[in-house]
């Protein structure tokens, strides 16, 4: 059985998966991080403090 990683936004919605071992196909922290930093552009509309929104 090849373990999986999952990103998930709200709802338990699958944003991404990443399958692998520990040594090849695991996300790097940084690939965590862009991922879930797309999870939150598209879920909070004050995700970004120059937007509209956000004022």
């Amino acid at each position: 059985m090849v373990p999986h990683t999952l990103v998930l936004g709200p709802g338990l919605e699958v944003h991404s998966i990443y399958c692998g071992y520990y040594f090849w196909g695991r996300p790097s922290p940084d690939e965590l991080w862009h991922d879930l930093r797309e999870v939150f552009k598209q879920t909070k509309p004050d995700f970004d403090p120059t937007s509209p929104v956000a004022a």
